[in-house]
């Protein structure tokens, strides 16, 4: 895939990602990476390549407003992420609508072969995207007809035309997240990182799908307005977990009130604020206990407790075993 950029005044540069998504790898995983650097913006494309499978994460910073666009001959079925910033495409449409990606959203995406499928990038601030990519055979393959909601996006891409499987972007949940740092911050090798980035890809793809599901039932809607600020509320939680915010505290930092945070954000989000954060940090001692030869004292220490016997309790609450257990296997 080839990305140009290109800024307000049209100065423009190419860089590219040489990997062919319907490659057989040689090794269980292949990856490349390509880097950029210039007078508007610097940033990172890096791409993994297994069977059936490819997924590439890009990390841009741009001065200004900015136009990227992509060229790719084949098709693409993409599971999108937008991790941080906001963008347009202002041709991609779903019922006739242009398609905004807000931060903290995703969605699952079908693009025809294309010679430039461009985004508006704002200026100024970082633009963070993984787009997981499989094949149409082998994502045609675990849907099928068993899932209805599915039928009219299998119909269009069957047709070689642009689909999105929500007619907007959804919020990104808790559970996703967490998905989401796994596999950006794997350290396997070989086939075990193959296994493990399969794992947890086919995961992501079934909490998109629940949650998409889950949506035909009848909820309280929530306005524009709000969904930006409970995304907000809820990048100020993942970045200030050594010194969390009080309810009020984050309500009055994101401008709505006590009640619709709390209601809202188990909406949105299928968990309570403080639900969220218990998860992040049982995540984040789950992976110091795996990775690293920290003690449970220290480990507890780290995300927040200051008993080792509380953090002890609370994590076999989560994973239904004690840290000294999970540790020994």
């Amino acid at each position: 895939m080839k990305a140009r950029v290109t800024n307000i005044n049209i100065e423009e540069f190419q860089f590219e990602s040489r990997i062919h998504r319907e490659a057989v790898p040689v090794d269980p995983v292949f990856e490349k990476t390509a880097e950029f650097n210039h007078r508007f913006g610097r940033g990172k494309m890096r791409d993994c390549l297994f069977q059936d499978m490819h997924f590439m994460e890009m990390d841009l910073f741009l001065e200004q407003e900015t136009e990227v666009t992509f060229v790719s001959e084949l098709p693409a079925l993409e599971l999108q992420f937008n991790l941080e910033g906001s963008y347009f495409h202002p041709d991609n449409k779903v019922n006739t609508e242009p398609l905004p990606t807000q931060q903290g959203t995703h969605n699952i995406l079908f693009f025809p072969p294309i010679q430039d499928r461009f985004v508006q990038c704002m200026g100024a601030r970082k633009n963070k995207v993984l787009e997981i990519h499989l094949t149409q055979k082998y994502f045609t393959s675990l849907l099928e007809r068993n899932f209805p909601q599915a039928a009219d996006f299998l119909r269009k891409m069957e047709n070689m035309e642009f689909a999105g499987m929500h007619s907007h972007h959804l919020s990104i949940t808790g559970p996703m997240t967490l998905l989401i740092n796994d596999i950006l911050n794997c350290n396997k090798t070989g086939t075990l990182r193959k296994l493990y980035f399969e794992a947890r890809i086919l995961e992501l793809l079934m909490l998109q799908l629940e949650q998409i599901e889950g949506l035909e039932r009848p909820v309280n809607q929530l306005s524009r307005y709000d969904v930006e600020r409970l995304q907000e509320a809820k990048w100020i939680v993942e970045n200030n977990m050594e010194h969390p915010y009080s309810i009020p505290q984050l309500a009055t930092k994101v401008g709505i009130n006590e009640f619709k945070l709390k209601k809202g954000f188990k909406q949105l989000f299928k968990n309570t604020v403080f639900g969220y954060i218990f998860d992040i940090r049982m995540e984040q001692a789950r992976e110091l206990l795996l990775e690293s030869n920290k003690s449970i004292t220290e480990i507890a220490d780290i995300i927040g407790y200051k008993n080792a016997h509380h953090f002890s309790t609370a994590f076999k609450r989560k994973y239904g075993m004690l840290p000294s257990k999970m540790r020994t296997g």
